[in-house]
């Protein structure tokens, strides 16, 4: 229960940043123009920052085993998504939009800062498994889905500074490598902006939004239960399931915190994204900004039963 109200106060801080970004643009202290590019900076460098340090740690031989098994967990509760919403596309028709931010959820924006204060900073480390394996697909994929059109796409992937944060990240987790400490400074205070950046961009974007005329779009609340509820139930199963009947003895903190990465609000680097090649932006804000908001009730209670199987 503790783990929940933890949970519950540092989404609720996350809110307040979004309607802090609301008061500024709908004040007009920041223009349309100014939301845009705050969105570039989030998603080319404090992103690629953040994903770069959640590598940035020393490599033990359980460390180890609990990553392999989170790269695992992962990796196989992806698989169930594509696999789910699949048939949900053809069943009810979900554009992009819908479909990218039921599948992808805010994993590096929110499941940082929430690991850090619930489980504590040595266990961010874990959350590195989820962002590989999300960031991997979310900007290959993900990307090509909201773009509409698969040209040039191999290009663009390999060279997003988000894939190539993480090859970076394993590489020097890999050698041994670390930053000087005057870099490491930079990199580190540009990722820790990345939150912050990201709820503002989404309360900036909602600001140019009628409220009446999005949230009267039934389409959104399947959405939101799908990425909030079914999707989330998904992935605590399949990642108690690999926990259970793994060959080396896993910390429970370890499944706990794969099942947190899955059960967060869409995915604010899609909000972005869609506003970057002007896709709909408004209408992933909307759902961007509904599940955030939904996650505060949801992400305890998902937690709270994950812990009750154990």
């Amino acid at each position: 229960m503790e783990i929940s109200i933890l949970l519950m106060k540092q989404i609720a801080g996350l809110v307040l940043m979004g309607l802090a970004g609301y008061a500024v643009r709908k004040t007009d202290i920041i223009s349309h123009e100014g939301s845009r590019g705050l969105s570039a900076v989030c998603v080319y460098l404090c992103t690629p920052c953040a994903i770069f340090l959640s590598f940035q740690t020393h490599m033990t031989k359980e460390r180890l085993g609990g990553f392999f098994y989170a790269l695992l967990a992962v990796s196989l509760i992806h698989l169930v998504f594509f696999l789910v919403m699949g048939v949900l596309k053809r069943l009810w028709s979900m554009n992009a939009i819908e479909s990218t931010s039921v599948i992808y959820s805010n994993a590096g924006n929110l499941i940082i800062p929430l690991v850090a204060g619930v489980f504590g900073e040595e266990l961010v480390f874990y959350t590195s498994a989820y962002m590989f394996v999300q960031s991997i697909f979310m900007w290959s994929h993900g990307q090509i889905q909201i773009r509409g059109t698969s040209e040039g796409a191999l290009k663009k992937i390999c060279l997003h500074p988000c894939i190539l944060s993480i090859f970076a990240g394993v590489l020097f987790l890999v050698l041994g490598w670390t930053l000087p400490y005057s870099v490491h400074t930079a990199v580190s205070g540009l990722g820790a902006c990345m939150g912050p950046t990201a709820m503002l961009t989404v309360g900036m974007l909602i600001a140019e939004l009628d409220l009446g005329q999005t949230f009267a779009n039934r389409r959104i609340y399947l959405v939101t239960a799908l990425r909030l509820l079914l999707f989330p139930l998904l992935a605590m199963i399949t990642a108690f399931l690999l926990w259970k009947y793994f060959p080396f003895r896993i910390s429970p903190d370890i499944y706990l915190i794969v099942t947190l990465g899955a059960c967060g609000p869409a995915a604010t680097s899609l909000t972005q994204l869609a506003q970057l090649c002007n896709k709909d932006p408004g209408y992933a804000s909307s759902i961007n900004v509904l599940t955030t908001f939904g996650s505060i009730l949801t992400m305890p209670l998902i937690i709270l039963l994950a812990q009750s199987i154990l």
